[in-house]
């Protein structure tokens, strides 16, 4: 008995040339001459160079089918794929970061190189269609105990297969269906704003500071402290900043190959800042890095050591308090003055408000605050004597819910208490 399988009618199954069949064998008994079928169906299909080829299967004929169609899909990979068979992985992967570097920033493809080496070593695949999505999401898993930074690995690795298959070196991608875990319940540490008590001691700490710290001294420190408070920048792009990129107008111009959106970002310095800083890079030449050195790299230990000579805990139960702190700082202080939020967005170069909202870090008793100063008002002493509280016969019944309409026969409610 045979069974030929169209292989367009499996939705996952792909179209190659040739046809696959199931069959059964049969078995002569040469004493009684009677025959038997084999309780295991077995397959055999047509490869693309014309050979055919058999294999035992199942017993379930469904099961069968979709061996058989696996079997199927393997020959056709290898028939049109078979250079990039031979290609290792690490070559691959060399070649996707080569593309990321050209158009990202070098710290985002030196950690998307990391993380997707990371995970291929530790499912040991040797070739792209064996990428697994269950494998990608243990690999994940056992790399960054947090959600946040499993959900890089993985997002490393969708990126990765994308560009498997646009490129054709796979024929689909294995992790297009995995979701990011939902990690705003599982915040490993949570940053903080400074507040305004804060800054003024860590200025005078700073600035009275006899220790450098990468080349950086504590007037220098301090004239990077009070220019990403104002800007709001990535250590990185500031990093890279040249006396040549500060304007005698107040203007500030970032590159767009040191953004991280990769646009170019422009800002103007408040007129005390914008003084204080040509003073501090006034004799310095224009192609000279206004911070140089490589503070960058540890810039969030550089802060603990002024934090820890101006008596402000880093850690505490609010957050954590390290270099990006201050992008959160400059958002939240805008926010508190009542500068619109449309503004901060555009000051942020956030892409929408949502996303600068989670920038924001008000104190609870600004809150209390401006609670207590929008609302006050609502309810005068005139309004207040005024108010009457309903007759209630049954006190287990809330005043509202028995303020219904008076029927014939005396105060009924619509509802009973749940």
């Amino acid at each position: 008995m045979q069974l030929e399988i169209s292989l367009t009618d499996e939705s996952h199954a792909v179209i190659i040339p040739g046809m696959a069949y199931l069959f059964k064998s049969r078995t002569i008994n040469k004493k009684t001459g009677k025959s038997y079928r084999s309780k295991k169906w077995f397959g055999r299909w047509k490869t693309a160079e014309g050979q055919w080829l058999s294999r035992s299967l199942s017993e379930d004929k469904k099961t069968a089918k979709k061996m058989l169609l696996k079997l199927c899909t393997a020959e056709e990979i290898e028939s049109i794929y078979p250079s990039h068979r031979k290609e290792s992985m690490v070559k691959l992967i060399d070649r996707f970061c080569q593309g990321i570097e050209s158009s990202a920033t070098p710290d985002y493809a030196r950690m998307v190189r990391y993380r997707v080496n990371a995970v291929v070593k530790k499912i040991g695949v040797t070739h792209p269609d064996q990428i697994e999505p269950n494998k990608v999401t243990l690999a994940a898993a056992e790399l960054a105990p947090g959600l946040r930074t499993r959900n890089h690995y993985t997002g490393s690795m969708k990126q990765f297969c994308r560009w498997l298959v646009d490129n054709g070196h796979a024929k689909r991608n294995p992790v297009s269906q995995l979701k990011p875990a939902k990690f705003e319940a599982d915040k490993r540490y949570v940053r903080r704003a400074l507040t305004r008590d804060e800054w003024d001691r860590l200025v005078n700490a700073t600035v009275n500071s006899g220790r450098s710290f990468r080349g950086l001294t504590g007037n220098d420190r301090l004239m990077l402290y009070i220019f990403v408070l104002s800007t709001g920048w990535r250590a990185g792009g500031i990093a890279q900043l040249r006396a040549g990129d500060f304007g005698k107008d107040g203007l500030v111009t970032l590159q767009a190959r040191y953004s991280k959106n990769r646009r170019e970002q422009r800002k103007f310095l408040p007129d005390s800042v914008r003084k204080t800083l040509q003073g501090f890079l006034q004799d310095r030449p224009a192609i000279d890095r206004a911070w140089p050195g490589t503070w960058a790299e540890d810039a969030a230990e550089m802060l603990r050591i002024d934090l820890a000579a101006a008596g402000i805990k880093h850690k505490t139960e609010e957050g954590i308090i390290d270099f990006h702190s201050f992008r959160n700082t400059s958002i939240t202080w805008l926010l508190e003055s009542g500068t619109p939020i449309y503004l901060v967005q555009r000051h942020a170069d956030h892409a929408s408000p949502a996303q600068t909202m989670r920038y924001a870090r008000p104190k609870r008793d600004n809150v209390d605050d401006a609670i207590e100063k929008t609302f006050s008002h609502i309810i005068s002493l005139k309004s207040t004597s005024e108010i009457k509280s309903p007759k209630n016969d049954n006190p287990a019944i809330s005043p509202i819910i028995c303020m219904k309409q008076e029927k014939a026969h005396g105060r009924t409610c619509r509802g009973d208490m749940q």
